[in-house]
């Protein structure tokens, strides 16, 4: 018994095989109810009734699931949505950072019920698409490595303000999250020493974290990475 899979398969096929045929012999192997061959001369004039053919038999015969299933159309827009969202990120970094915030979660020791730290948590309220979530526009900025401008931004705002709570707090310490693209694409121990080193706050007031759970230890860019933080204190 053949599946959707194998089905959509072979029909794909066929529409592509009958790339030089003419209208009267396509009509009589597909029938004008399946594709309107009348709208154009050869098959190859019909990218955009493939398209659609290939669409409606995907909405027709998609198996229904708890899977979330995506049509051709679908991830098109979706792919185009995507540039749209790069191509703000980028305007906004390249304008000052424009629409970025840090918000800082506390952190407090259980022992004594006091604060001792925070965790350093970019947010992004977009003049175009409005507030957005982390989950949606962290994973375009590593796409595109705009991850890395705007890390090193972040690691300046965050080691600022720990400055200032230090004052209040000496043990204070601020928690500043890593992206692996910055460790592997970026020289991440320079951005951070230099970062860091402008203001008072000493380096037992910083905890890097990098949040991919990834092996990472196996890889020697990354070890390479961690034993220069080591090594720098």
């Amino acid at each position: 018994m053949k599946t959707y899979t194998e089905e959509f398969k072979k029909t794909i096929v066929e529409l592509y095989e009958a790339g030089n045929k003419t209208k009267s012999e396509l009509a009589r192997e597909y029938g004008t109810s399946e594709v309107n061959v009348n709208t154009y001369e050869t098959f190859n004039e019909a990218k955009l009734a493939i398209f659609e053919f290939i669409e409606s038999w995907y909405n027709n015969n998609r198996i229904h699931s708890s899977i979330n299933y995506k049509t051709p159309n679908e991830k098109y827009k979706e792919y185009i949505e995507k540039l749209g969202v790069q191509d703000e990120l980028r305007r906004c970094i390249s304008e000052g950072f424009e629409g970025f915030e840090l918000y800082f979660q506390p952190i407090y020791n259980p022992e004594n019920d006091c604060l001792a730290g925070s965790e350093a948590l970019i947010r992004w309220n977009s003049r175009k698409y409005g507030f957005m979530g982390p989950d949606r526009f962290i994973p375009l900025l590593e796409d595109s490595a705009l991850i890395i401008p705007l890390g090193k931004w972040i690691i300046d705002n965050a080691a600022r303000t720990c400055n200032k709570w230090i004052t209040n707090i000496p043990t204070f310490v601020m928690h500043i999250n890593l992206s692996f693209i910055q460790i592997v694409k970026s020289n991440i121990i320079k951005d951070v020493i230099e970062n860091i080193g402008r203001y008072s706050a000493s380096n037992n007031h910083y905890i890097f974290e990098v949040t991919e759970t990834i092996e990472m230890d196996q890889m020697p860019a990354v070890d390479r990475v961690f034993k220069e933080f080591i090594k720098n204190g």
